[in-house]
Parts: structure tokens; C-alpha cells; sequence
């Protein structure tokens, strides 16, 4: 399944024009999810490679965040 996801209200970045995402089950109890950004990449400003840390506000910068619930859970 492939989605056009909508930019945050509190989003802004002239660079970017549209954001995909493309979710997949190769197999049971896996998920896979697949970004495709389109526009002016050269335009972004990414981080240079480090340890990955806990963070927060991603959201703020260059991230992907997916929300999941099981299918029996209402959260």
C-alpha cells in the first residue's frame, strides 16, 4: 500500500514538495515501511552520520515517525 503523507501544520521546508510512504508485510509479525521524498533534496540539510541517541522532537528536523496500534487496541 502507498500513501501521500501530509506535511505537519507546524512543518515548513521549501525543499520538499511531497513525501510517500509505501508499508509492506514480508512476512508475518513484520512491517515494512519505504519513504520516497521528492523536490529540491539538495535543498535539505542532514545530519552527519552519528551513534544514534534518544531525542526528542524529531519531528522538528530530518525524521520519519510512524504511529502503530495492534488491531485489537484503540490506542
Amino acid at each position: 500500500m502507498r500513501r501521500t503523507l501530509a506535511l505537519h501544520p507546524d512543518s515548513r521546508c521549501n525543499a520538499v514538495t511531497r513525501i510517500d510512504v509505501e508499508a509492506t508485510r514480508p512476512r508475518p509479525g513484520h512491517l515494512v515501511l519505504r519513504y520516497t521524498v521528492a523536490g529540491k533534496i539538495a535543498g535539505l540539510r542532514l545530519p552527519r552520520p552519528a551513534v544514534s541517541t534518544r531525542t526528542d522532537e524529531l519531528w522538528r528536523h530530518t525524521c520519519f515517525e510512524a504511529f502503530l496500534r495492534p488491531p485489537s487496541g484503540d490506542a
